[in-house]
């Protein structure tokens, strides 16, 4: 679905900027938990995933992608974990 604001042809150039933003804005965190967030753009929505140890956390990461340009959705898959039940990897 092409957005009049965002043409098609300027997206493949936009969408790995906005990821490059995505990443440095989850990279420089403050909350060590953010830094392990990935994304995944698809067709205009922002595709976030990951573990946190609070709903506070998983809102922080929504807020950091928030207003990165292209984005039209924001799809929150973090999971919120007890971190005295979480395994690292």
């Amino acid at each position: 679905m092409n957005n009049p604001l965002h043409p098609a042809k300027d997206e493949t150039t936009r969408v790995p900027c906005m990821l490059t933003a995505a990443w440095d804005g989850f990279a420089n965190a403050s909350y060590p938990a953010l830094r392990s967030v990935t994304c995944q753009y698809d067709d205009g929505a922002l595709i976030l995933q990951g573990r946190v140890v609070s709903y506070y956390q998983k809102q922080l990461a929504q807020e950091t992608v928030r207003k990165l340009d292209a984005i039209q959705q924001i799809i929150n898959k973090i999971e919120v974990v007890d971190p005295s039940n979480s395994i690292r990897r």
